[in-house]
């Protein structure tokens, strides 16, 4: 996806920054095992993030491995997994052809295109086994494709239809936490959507491209309010998703949930700032 939603490591203890790697390289292996090393490729934060959560309140059995792979050739490393990491690796391919054949529409680079005929075979094979699933997705994406192209000044609708893709994939099966994950998958797609937004601003606006925050960005009198109110809105989408979080019965898992959750997903928007003030130096 984007790689917004990722740990604050220095805030974890030495147990759950291992649970964390365990998560990722088990990802990182159900990615090359069940879709090559194309599909490793595409391998982001987001994901490992839905593997704890659904780990959590699904609580499957986990098989802890060790082993060195292409990426840590010497060294052997912990990796954990379990159905669910198989099925946010499929979710991981669905979401990245996506973005890849944005990406061809959108700029048409040698890269992008090759990109999405070599990851298009495993995209179809998932697209096939969640055809429900994907078709909402796709629906979801189509909405959000009309609504900047026709430039929508509107922030909710167009952070909502991102929402609502994001809230498709958290949705692991149809049972009683179904309305729940999907809920919290979608405030983090709104929060997801606004933060790229927010940290493609300027590029935009030098390009002339369209962002949906180029609107809310002239109603304002200066950069430090349209930075508060950016983070407001951005607080509220975090705030729904945490709402969701805490009332879900999860213990596994917890500790480690609660720092991306309330941490982790900032770590972008300290990094903007930073950059910010060095600039104004």
């Amino acid at each position: 996806m984007y790689g917004y939603i990722r740990i604050n490591e220095p805030e974890l203890k030495v147990k759950e920054l291992s649970v964390y790697r365990g998560a990722y390289c088990g990802l990182c292996d159900s990615l090359v095992k069940r879709h090559g090393r194309i599909a490793q490729m595409t391998l982001e934060h987001d994901m490992t993030f839905l593997v704890l959560l659904l780990e959590g309140l699904y609580e499957p059995k986990i098989s802890h491995m060790s082993g060195r792979c292409i990426i840590h050739p010497i060294q052997r490393h912990r990796f954990d997994k379990s159905e669910i990491t198989d099925y946010a690796a499929d979710m991981n391919v669905l979401m990245a052809w996506h973005k890849i054949n944005d990406d061809v529409h959108d700029d048409g680079k040698l890269t992008s295109r090759t990109m999405r005929t070599l990851l298009y075979g495993r995209f179809k094979a998932v697209n096939d086994k969640y055809r429900n699933k994907s078709v909402r997705i796709m629906k979801a994406l189509s909405k959000l494709s009309s609504l900047e192209k026709n430039r929508c000044e509107n922030l909710d609708s167009v952070s909502g239809a991102f929402g609502e893709v994001l809230g498709e994939c958290f949705v692991y099966k149809n049972d009683y936490w179904k309305d729940a994950l999907y809920n919290l998958g979608y405030a983090l797609g709104e929060f997801i959507y606004i933060m790229d937004a927010y940290d493609d601003l300027d590029r935009d606006e030098r390009k002339k491209e369209y962002n949906p925050l180029s609107y809310k960005k002239r109603s304002f009198g200066n950069n430090a309010e349209f930075d508060k109110y950016v983070e407001a809105i951005l607080n509220i989408s975090m705030a729904k998703a945490a709402d969701i979080f805490e009332r879900l019965p999860i213990v596994k898992n917890a500790e480690l949930l609660r720092n991306i959750i309330y941490a982790g997903v900032w770590l972008r928007w300290d990094e903007l700032h930073a950059d910010k003030r060095k600039i104004k130096r």
